[in-house]
C-alpha cells in the first residue's frame, strides 16, 4: 500500500515537472551576440533574435526537470547507488562469461535481412532528381579525381566519410562514378548498417545471463525493432551512424572484459576516424569518448587511461602524416568552421512542445521519449534494488547519453527529418530496454517461460510477415517500374533525371565545353559532376558559405585563381532561405562590380541561367 502512494505521488510528481518544464520552454529567451547579428543577418537565429544555445538549454531542462524529480525521489527513499563509483569492473554483479550462443537462430536473422536486401526493389520516379543535396557528394567527389586532394578543393559539411568516400567506393568499385553507383554504395551503406545492429544485437542478447531461449528472445525482439529502424523504406537508423555504433559494440566489449585492450584500441583510433566520416557524429563520438575517459579515471584505470590516450593521439597522428600538413590545415580550418558556424547557417527553432508550431507533434513526441529513457535510466540504472548487472547498467548509461547528445541533429536542424534522425538512438535505446525488461518479467512468470518456445516461434513468424510486407508493399515488387539492386546498378545517368534535367545540363554542358573548371553559384550542386568539370574553387555548395567571413574567402578565391566566368541563377533574389542576394550580399556586391553579364541562358522547361564574365 505504501509503494502504491509513492508511485502516485511520483507519477504526479513527473507530470508537474514536465508541464513546468514546458512552461519555462519560451521564457530560455536570450538573445544573440552583436557580432552574430553583424556576421549572420540573414539566419533564422538571428531573424528571430534568438541566440542558438537557447536550444541546448532548452532541451536540458525539459529533459532534466522530470530527471531531477525522479534523483529527489530516490534520495528520500534511500535508494539512489551510483554504479560508476564502485569498484566497477571487478563487481561479482558482471555477467556470466558462457558460451552459450545460437548461431542458427543468428545466421537465420542475417539471411533475412540479406534477402531483404537483394530482393528489395528500388521504386524510381523518373525526374525525382536532387541536385542539390545529391550534389554534395558528386561534385566533391568530381573535384577529388581532378584535383587528386580533398578538404584542399572541396569544402566539406557533412564528413570526409559521405563527400569523399562514396564516390571514391564508386569508382573502385564499378571503375564509374555513375549516379547509380553513388546510390548503390549508399545503399550497401545501409545494409552495413543493419548488419552491424544485428550483430550488437546478438552479442548484447546472448551475454545476458539468463537461460537460452529468453537470450533469443531478446535478440528476436531486437531483430524486429531493428528491422523498423534501419529498414530501406523509411529509415530513421541512417549509415552515418555507424561510428557510434562501433562506440556502442566496443564499449559492450569492454564493460564486459572481452578483448579490452582491442576496445581501447578501436575506440582510440576513431576519435580520428569519426570525424573524418562525419562531422556531427564525430562530435558526439568524441563526447561519449570523453565520457569514457572520465569513466575511467573516477574507477582509478589508470592504465587503461593512458592506452585510449595514446591511441587517439596516434589517430590522429596517422592522419597528419597521411593527408599532409597542408590537407591537414584545410581539414581543421573547414572542421572549425562547420562546429563554429553550422546553427547560424541552417538552424530551425525547435517546435515548442505542446504548441501548434510546425512540426511540433514529432517534437514533442522526441523530447517525451528521452524524458522517458532518462527515467528508466535512472529507475534501472540508479536504484540500488534494480536487479540489472553492472555491466547493464554502465552500458546504458552511455547509451543514454549517447542519445541525449545525438538529438542535437533535431535541435540544429528543426525540420521533420532531421528531428526524426536526432530521435535514432533514443529510439533504439527504448528497444533494448524493453527487449531485456520482456525477458527478466517472463523469467519471473513460470507460467510465461513455459510458453517461451511459443513466444519464439511466434517472433519468428512476425519478422518474416513483417519483411515479407515491406518487400510486397513498400518495396516494389509488384512495381513494374522498380529495379532490384542488380538491376539498379545498371542503371544510365538519365534513368533519374527529368527530360527537362536533361536538357538543362546539356545546354550547360555546351557552353563551359572549353572552360577547364565551372564556378557554380546556384542551389543545383550537382552542375560540375553533371557537365564533368571539377569546381574553380572548393565553394560548391553555396548554401554553406553564409557569414561575412567565409564569403571574404570565397571572394580572395575567385582573386587568387583569376575566376573568369561564374554561373548563377536568373532569379537569384528570389524569396525563401536560399535567397542568394540577400544571404551571400558581400559576394554579390563584389560580383556587381567586378563581373558582367555575358550571357542569358533561357531555355524552355529548365531553370534560366546567368553567365557572368570578369571585367
Amino acid at each position: 500500500m505504501k509503494n502504491n502512494i509513492q508511485n502516485f505521488f511520483l507519477l504526479i510528481s513527473l507530470l508537474i515537472s514536465i508541464v513546468v518544464a514546458t512552461l519555462l520552454w519560451n521564457k530560455v529567451n536570450f538573445p544573440p551576440a552583436s557580432n552574430i547579428i553583424e556576421n549572420f543577418s540573414q539566419s533564422k537565429y538571428v531573424q528571430k533574435n534568438f541566440h542558438y544555445l537557447n536550444e541546448i538549454l532548452r532541451y536540458c531542462i525539459f529533459v532534466f526537470f522530470p530527471s531531477l524529480t525522479y534523483i529527489l525521489f530516490l534520495i528520500g527513499n534511500k535508494k539512489l547507488h551510483i554504479p560508476m563509483l564502485t569498484k566497477g569492473m571487478s563487481s561479482n554483479n558482471q555477467i556470466t562469461q558462457n558460451n552459450e550462443s545460437n548461431p542458427i537462430l543468428f545466421y537465420f536473422v542475417i539471411l533475412i535481412f540479406l534477402l531483404n536486401f537483394y530482393f528489395y526493389k528500388f521504386p524510381l520516379t523518373k525526374g525525382y532528381w536532387d541536385g542539390f543535396h545529391y550534389g554534395q557528394y558528386l561534385t566533391a567527389g568530381e573535384n577529388y579525381f581532378h584535383y587528386k586532394t580533398l578538404w584542399q578543393n572541396s569544402f566539406i559539411t557533412i564528413g570526409g566519410g559521405f563527400e569523399f568516400l562514396i564516390p571514391i567506393l564508386s569508382y573502385k568499385i564499378f571503375d564509374s562514378t555513375s549516379i547509380a553507383h553513388n546510390f548503390s554504395i549508399i545503399i550497401f551503406f545501409g545494409f552495413l548498417t543493419q548488419l552491424i545492429l544485428i550483430f550488437f544485437a546478438y552479442k548484447f542478447s546472448f551475454n545476458q545471463k539468463l537461460s537460452p531461449n529468453l537470450k533469443s528472445f531478446i535478440f528476436l525482439i531486437l531483430s524486429i525493432g531493428i528491422f523498423i529502424l534501419a529498414n530501406f523504406y523509411h529509415t530513421i537508423f541512417v549509415f552515418r551512424e555507424m561510428p557510434l555504433l562501433i562506440f556502442l559494440i566496443f564499449l559492450w566489449f569492454f564493460v564486459n572484459k572481452k578483448n579490452e585492450g582491442v576496445s581501447l584500441f578501436v575506440l582510440g583510433i576513431f576519435s580520428c576516424l569519426s570525424v573524418i566520416w562525419g562531422l556531427d557524429r564525430g562530435a558526439y563520438f568524441n563526447l561519449a569518448l570523453l565520457f569514457f575517459i572520465f569513466f575511467l579515471l573516477i574507477n582509478k584505470q589508470f592504465k587503461n587511461f593512458l592506452l585510449i590516450s595514446f591511441y587517439i593521439f596516434v589517430g590522429w597522428l596517422i592522419f597528419y602524416f597521411s593527408v599532409g600538413h597542408q590537407e591537414f590545415n584545410h581539414f581543421l580550418y573547414n572542421s572549425k568552421f562547420v562546429y563554429l558556424n553550422t546553427d547560424h547557417i541552417y538552424g530551425l527553432i525547435h517546435p515548442t512542445p505542446f504548441s501548434f508550431d510546425s512540426d511540433y507533434s514529432r517534437a514533442t513526441k522526441n523530447l517525451l521519449l528521452m524524458v522517458l529513457a532518462s527515467i528508466l535510466t535512472l529507475k534501472f540504472c540508479f536504484n540500488k534494488n534494480s536487479t540489472l548487472s553492472l555491466s547493464n547498467k554502465i552500458f546504458f548509461i552511455f547509451l543514454f547519453f549517447l542519445a541525449f547528445i545525438s538529438y542535437k541533429t533535431g535541435l540544429g536542424r528543426s525540420d521533420s527529418t532531421h528531428m526524426r534522425a536526432g530521435e535514432a538512438f533514443c529510439l533504439f535505446y527504448l528497444t533494448l530496454m524493453l527487449a531485456l525488461q520482456l525477458a527478466l518479467f517472463i523469467k519471473k512468470n513460470g507460467h510465461l517461460l513455459k510458453k517461451i518456445n511459443l513466444l519464439n516461434n511466434l517472433l519468428v513468424i512476425f519478422l518474416v510477415a513483417l519483411v515479407s510486407f515491406y518487400l510486397f508493399k513498400r518495396g516494389g515488387i509488384s512495381n513494374p517500374n522498380a529495379f532490384n539492386i542488380v538491376k539498379f546498378i545498371k542503371l544510365e545517368n538519365s534513368a533519374f533525371l527529368s527530360e527537362k534535367d536533361i536538357m538543362k545540363y546539356k545546354t550547360l554542358s555546351i557552353e563551359f565545353e572549353g572552360d577547364e573548371c565551372i564556378q557554380n553559384l546556384t542551389n543545383d550542386s550537382s552542375i560540375p559532376y553533371m557537365i564533368s568539370k571539377p569546381s574553380c574553387n572548393k565553394f560548391y555548395f553555396p548554401f554553406s558559405i553564409a557569414g561575412k567571413d567565409i564569403q571574404k574567402d570565397y571572394i580572395n578565391l575567385l582573386i587568387k585563381l583569376k575566376t573568369k566566368r561564374i554561373l548563377i541563377r536568373d532569379n537569384y533574389n528570389y524569396t525563401g532561405e536560399l535567397n542568394h542576394k540577400k544571404k551571400l550580399d558581400k559576394i554579390f556586391k563584389f560580383l556587381e562590380e567586378e563581373y558582367e553579364i555575358e550571357k542569358e541562358i533561357h531555355h524552355h522547361g529548365t531553370e534560366d541561367y546567368i553567365i557572368l564574365k570578369k571585367i
